[in-house]
């Protein structure tokens, strides 16, 4: 059975967003004022063809919305759970559409982290690469500059530690924010 917590959505602001600012003393403008760096959790950073052949016991996800984002958002967590033995995430949080300009204003997106545990051997990395594009199509990935849901592979799981997917590296800041949120909470302790 999965678990699905409740969630929490913090906003952050810059000049194109429309959404409220963070409150002065919220958790994640504590994180943010840690610097947050490579945590001594990620073990390595490999290509995902390379990570494709480990036998991994769970899997880290990043899901991202900017359109109806906490129904797409629960849509994804709902799928993605009937995949996994167990899930855990982060809280959502807000943030501005990196990509914008003051040219190119675009949608604040709202996303999320999420470890997915599985038995070793349940569902290999292809099998979960596949798995998150049918999600995507199924609940429609984008149109225009609107994204129903995007699900990307951040890491994969072993028992030998948490393995960065290199083409998904460096981490965004709102990643660092949801893989130390999920770290707290004693997601990578096997």
């Amino acid at each position: 059975m999965s678990h699905v917590n409740t969630q929490h959505i913090y906003t952050k602001q810059n000049s194109l967003s429309r959404k409220s600012t963070i409150p002065a003393k919220s958790k994640i403008n504590n994180t943010l004022e840690n610097n947050i760096v490579k945590p001594h959790f990620i073990t390595a950073i490999c290509p995902l063809a390379q990570l494709r052949t480990v036998n991994a016991i769970g899997y880290i996800v990043e899901l991202g919305s900017n359109k109806n984002a906490n129904k797409h958002l629960a849509q994804a967590r709902y799928q993605l759970s009937k995949l996994c033995q167990q899930s855990t995430w982060s809280d959502a949080f807000v943030n501005p559409d990196y990509t914008a300009t003051a040219n190119n204003p675009k949608p604040d997106y709202t996303n999320q982290c999420g470890l997915l545990k599985i038995a070793v051997g349940q569902i290999d990395t292809e099998e979960l690469v596949q798995a998150t594009k049918a999600i995507e199509r199924q609940i429609g990935h984008s149109c225009n500059q609107q994204v129903l849901i995007d699900i990307d592979v951040l890491a994969v799981v072993t028992t030998e530690g948490v393995f960065a997917v290199a083409e998904r590296y460096p981490f965004k800041e709102h990643e660092w924010i949801g893989l130390n949120e999920l770290y707290s909470k004693g997601c990578y302790h096997f």
